[in-house]
């Protein structure tokens, strides 16, 4: 798990576009451009913000720009990094430490601080009772103080306790009051662009002769999310963005963890830990003919599953955990 800090900064510059914290005296809060300097550097920062310019390798404001810009006499509390528009990153990143500042701090102090907001967004923010306080920031706005965390740049592959408010919140409100033993398995049909199950076809098909829901995340809204998983006994899932959705189980239930050989330990595992839930995990081949022979960097792992085993595996759990 991740080390987590806080800091407390005055005269914060920040935009929701790129999500870069600047501190007028300190510089550039490292967290928040972590994802830009490896994915591109200070000329990509330029690139997404031209507030500001680039001369030999190093960013600096642009004067005139400067001096027209919004103050806001507020704390700023950006509620996510550079993953804004993920769905895991969304819930993972940022987003514990921004409701733990905003229960400790006067509502008429502080602006909740990012991107403009899609409809599962303002439905997260609307659970947590932090709809109101939420300020869009698309263009650079000079605020009088900022609260960051470190948990703005990939707290996602190692999370810690502090996601538990979150989830425990969103379930209390939106959990399902059946409790049925539902065994479900959360389908990435619609992705062909990031990791390609090759034989999905009958992975699935094998799946619904056993009983097994499968589900399509994308396709629903998030209380029929919350209430899916909250009324699961076991989720089935290969590594992806809608796993996060474990954290809506109730303790005790089980998690199937799908991932691709070579792959790191992402946080899958970790949040079973942290949600009390059951891990077990099922190593899947990567393709390696059909990755040598793609054109272009896409998608970025293809992988299939001997289905014999991933059935053997569940029923080995579905078994152990008296599962129907």
């Amino acid at each position: 798990m991740a080390e987590v800090t806080t800091v407390a900064l005055r005269d914060v510059l920040y935009s929701g576009n790129s999500t870069v914290v600047q501190s007028l005296k300190h510089g550039f809060y490292e967290p928040s451009v972590r994802a830009i300097w490896a994915g591109g550097g200070p000329a990509l920062l330029s690139k997404l913000e031209p507030f500001y310019s680039l001369k030999k390798d190093q960013v600096t404001l642009v004067p005139a720009n400067l001096k027209s810009v919004e103050c806001i006499d507020k704390i700023a509390i950006p509620i996510c990094g550079s993953g804004f528009h993920n769905y895991g990153h969304f819930f993972l990143d940022g987003l514990p430490a921004a409701l733990q500042y905003s229960q400790a701090l006067p509502s008429g102090e502080f602006r909740l601080v990012g991107n403009h907001l899609a409809e599962w967004q303002k439905d997260i923010l609307h659970g947590l009772g932090l709809l109101p306080f939420y300020h869009p920031v698309t263009s650079p706005v000079l605020f009088s103080k900022a609260i960051v965390s470190n948990m703005l740049a990939q707290h996602l592959p190692y999370p810690t306790r502090n996601i538990r408010p979150v989830f425990d919140k969103l379930r209390f409100l939106h959990g399902s009051a059946e409790r049925r033993e539902r065994i479900v398995f959360l389908s990435r049909r619609s992705d062909t662009s990031r990791r390609l199950l090759v034989n999905r076809r009958e992975v699935e098909a094998a799946l619904e002769n056993a009983g097994v829901e499968i589900h399509h995340p994308e396709q629903m809204t998030l209380q029929e999310q919350i209430a899916l998983a909250s009324s699961s006994r076991l989720i089935i899932g290969e590594l992806g963005a809608a796993m996060c959705n474990i954290g809506f189980c109730d303790p005790g239930a089980s998690v199937l963890d799908i991932q691709q050989e070579g792959y790191p330990d992402i946080y899958v595992r970790s949040m079973c830990h942290i949600m009390g839930l059951k891990w077990h995990l099922y190593v899947a081949e990567v393709d390696h003919a059909r990755m040598a022979a793609r054109t272009g960097e896409t998608p970025h792992c293809i992988f299939r599953v001997d289905v014999k085993a991933l059935m053997d595996a569940i029923r080995t759990i579905t078994d152990r955990e008296n599962l129907r």
